[in-house]
C-alpha cells in the first residue's frame, strides 16, 4: 500500500451526470472529475482537458495513448464498471449455465463488440460463471474495505 505524505482536503460536487461535470472541468470551474473513459474520448487529444491515467491495468482501446494507473506505480487504484448477471440463490445450474453462454456468445458477437467498444466498453467475458461468481466475492470483499474505512454513508 502506499503512504501518502500530503493530507488533501477535497470537496465533493455532486452532479447530475457525466455531462455537467464535464462541462465544468473543461470551463475550468473544477480541478479533477473521473468517470467512464468514453465521454472523454475527444478532449485528451484537443488538450483541453489534461488527463493523467485510465484506473485499471490495461489501456482503453478508445484512449490508447493514455497509460494506466497501474504502469504510473499505482496498482491499487483500479475503477472498472462491470456488468453481470445474478440469480437468486439455489437457482438450478442448468439455467445458469445457459444465461452464462448465451451472455458470451453475445459478447463475442462482432458487430456487438464495435458497438460496445466505440462507447468506451471494454469487454471481459468469464470462462465460467464460477469465474463471475469469484470476482463479484472479491469486488464486494474490495469495496466493502473502501466504504468501512471511509465511512460512507447512503443519503
Amino acid at each position: 500500500m502506499i503512504e501518502l505524505t500530503h493530507r488533501f482536503e477535497v470537496d465533493v460536487i455532486r452532479y447530475r451526470g457525466a455531462a455537467p461535470a464535464l462541462t465544468d472541468a473543461v470551463a475550468g470551474r473544477e480541478q479533477m472529475i473521473t468517470n467512464a473513459a468514453a465521454p472523454f474520448q475527444p478532449f485528451p487529444a484537443a488538450g483541453s482537458l489534461p488527463s493523467i491515467a485510465i484506473a485499471g491495468r490495461q489501456r482503453a482501446s478508445i484512449l490508447p495513448e493514455l497509460s494506466t494507473s497501474f504502469a504510473q506505480g499505482f496498482p491499487e487504484i483500479v475503477g472498472a464498471i462491470w456488468c453481470g448477471l445474478l440469480a437468486p440463490e439455489g437457482t438450478p445450474a442448468g439455467p445458469i449455465a445457459w444465461l452464462h453462454a448465451a451472455m458470451n456468445a453475445t459478447l463475442e458477437d462482432s458487430t456487438g463488440q464495435a458497438r460496445l467498444i466505440e462507447n468506451g466498453v471494454e469487454i471481459e467475458t468469464s470462462p465460467a460463471s464460477a469465474d463471475f461468481r469469484l470476482y463479484f466475492a472479491a469486488e464486494r470483499e474490495r469495496w466493502g474495505v473502501i466504504v468501512r474505512r471511509t465511512n460512507l454513508r447512503t443519503e
